[in-house]
């Protein structure tokens, strides 16, 4: 799991999801991503269980944090802290 985080944008969503439920399109424009990389990204993060994906009613796919993906964002900001990055 360590190698699949250290991917370039992994951190990046994980750390955008921190301020809440994103869906693709905003995650896209926000994280400034192709639509490709986001989907691979996307999957690599939900297969972990540091994601969770739902579809709303009128079929908007949002993304959040679970519990799991929270823990880790948390490690990893206190990573960066310690080693100045």
């Amino acid at each position: 799991m360590f190698s699949m985080l250290c991917k370039k944008w992994m951190k990046k969503i994980l750390y955008e999801l921190e301020g809440g439920e994103k869906n693709f399109s905003t995650l896209m424009r926000k994280l400034n991503i192709s639509s490709r990389s986001l989907s691979n990204s996307l999957k690599e993060l939900v297969n972990l269980g540091l994601i969770s994906r739902s579809v709303r009613e009128d079929r908007t796919t949002i993304y959040s944090l679970t519990r799991k993906g929270k823990k880790i964002a948390l490690l990893i900001h206190r990573l960066e802290k310690i080693l100045g990055s």
